[in-house]
């Protein structure tokens, strides 16, 4: 319609009528899902699982349920017992951890001259560094000349 009225105008004949024009804005639009076609059923049992027993049940398949009163707390306090002392054994065994002595480098020596040893006559173990052996003798060369 609007595009009609726009026509019969001879001054705007030959110009661009999108100022005119309405703008829509473009939305999205849900759609729908299709249906699933053939849906399967789970696979179930044909009877439901049995009831977990009661506390009472399983009182009376220990044979618990007929103790009397100061039977069942010396039960508990040995159960507390046991319990306390396998905690006490597990404890003590982490305390311990911390007093084992660490492992020693191996002692062979590397020839740094005719014995093995460096200037001051201490070992220098095999995995040491060029660099770590000659921190070793400049340090051992310091202490002889501060002892003078």
């Amino acid at each position: 319609m609007i595009k009609n009225e726009l026509a019969k105008d001879p001054k705007l004949k030959h110009e661009s009528w999108d100022r005119f024009l309405p703008k829509f804005k473009k939305r999205n639009v849900k759609r729908k899902k299709p249906m699933k076609v053939g849906k399967k059923q789970k696979d179930r049992a044909l009877f439901p699982p049995l009831p977990q027993p009661s506390k009472v049940d399983l009182q009376l398949q220990s044979g618990e349920y007929f103790l009397s009163s100061a039977e069942k707390k010396v039960a508990e306090l040995n159960k507390k017992h046991k319990l306390q002392t396998e905690n006490i054994a597990k404890k003590k065994l982490e305390r311990e951890k911390d007093f084992v002595p660490p492992k020693e480098l191996p002692t062979n020596t590397v020839s740094s001259g005719a014995s093995g040893d460096n200037a001051s006559g201490t070992k220098i173990p095999a995995n040491f560094s060029k660099k770590r052996k000659a921190d070793l003798d400049q340090i051992d060369s310091l202490a002889k000349k501060f002892k003078k």
